[in-house]
């Protein structure tokens, strides 16, 4: 309620919930992109890369971690849209974005 001393300070999903590999992070971005003309007009790999090499960080197997990160984004998918009894209007689409991504190593 307004005006009563309390604000947001925090959100937790727990659903996607996980430490470690920042990459996991940019897997969201990169593996919705298609959908999105926000996301499809930012090339988040080239600029992840220039930014990291301008800073001087080595980000060992960066293609490898993220293309392995993308594809547990799409099989999450596929099995949520299986549980939740939507097989034909989303699951064609992530379906065929999963096989993009398995087939581009």
């Amino acid at each position: 309620m307004a005006g009563d001393g309390c604000r947001l300070t925090a959100v937790f999903d727990w659903g996607c919930y996980g430490l470690g590999d920042f990459l996991y992070e940019v897997a969201w971005f990169t593996f919705w992109a298609p959908w999105h003309a926000g996301l499809a007009a930012i090339d988040f790999r080239s600029a992840l890369l220039g930014h990291y090499q301008a800073a001087g960080l080595d980000v060992p197997r960066f293609d490898e971690r993220l293309r392995c990160y993308e594809l547990h984004v799409g099989l999450t998918h596929l099995a949520y849209c299986t549980f939740t009894g939507d097989p034909g209007r989303h699951l064609p689409s992530i379906a065929r974005r999963t096989r993009e991504i398995l087939g581009s190593g």
